[in-house]
């Protein structure tokens, strides 16, 4: 049976966007089957899990908590369905959904997240007895606009508590936004982060 990968989009995204299309090269290498979960709450065409920079943090605690019971639920029906169990997963996060995916994996297990442009909101704290018998691959793009420079390190948190983070930077990936256009902008070197996980 193929692996599920559990892929989170980004804020704003949604998972058939062009610019998921090399993550099928991620569904090859590991046998796997990409399986996404859309947020719930609206936003520039897509959605979002949450909106922690622009909410206050009763408002975004709200949504992430509902977020996390929509990841937990669907999660539940498709490894219910395959007889697979968490520790099956492979998670793919993109930019908020990496955070999300984290978060999941912590709570529930995981065989593996690989996480592009994400970060760990300072605003929700990590389980008090997180699951850690995974690695976190952390694509962090060269370009990028994005994310709060104070938190594109956020990574470190996850090696704190125990976890292998392999931190990969990859100098001709673009996570950027276009303020006269209000879009993300996104490439996405995949043959890269898959030689950093051979070894090669």
């Amino acid at each position: 049976m193929k692996t599920p990968i559990i892929f989170l989009p980004g804020k704003g995204k949604i998972p058939e966007d062009p610019a998921f299309r090399p993550f099928d090269k991620i569904a090859e290498y590991f046998n796997g089957e990409i399986i996404p979960i859309v947020a719930a709450h609206p936003h520039r065409g897509g959605f979002r899990w949450h909106n922690a920079n622009k909410q206050p943090d009763d408002e975004a605690h709200k949504e992430f908590d509902e977020s996390m019971e929509r990841i937990r639920g669907a999660v539940e029906n498709i490894l219910g369905g395959r007889g697979q169990n968490w520790s099956d997963i492979i998670w793919i996060g993109h930019s908020q959904g990496g955070g999300m995916a984290v978060h999941a994996a912590l709570r529930h297990g995981a065989k593996r997240v690989i996480i592009f442009s994400g970060d760990i909101p300072d605003n929700f704290a990590l389980p008090a007895t997180p699951i850690t018998n995974f690695p976190i691959d952390w694509i962090q793009a060269g370009h990028d606009n994005v994310l709060n420079p104070a938190r594109q390190k956020t990574y470190k948190k996850l090696q704190s508590i125990g976890i292998h983070v392999n931190h990969i930077t990859c100098p001709d990936c673009m996570h950027w936004f276009v303020q006269e256009t209000g879009q993300a902008v996104e490439t996405f070197d995949i043959d890269t982060y898959l030689k950093s996980i051979d070894g090669k």
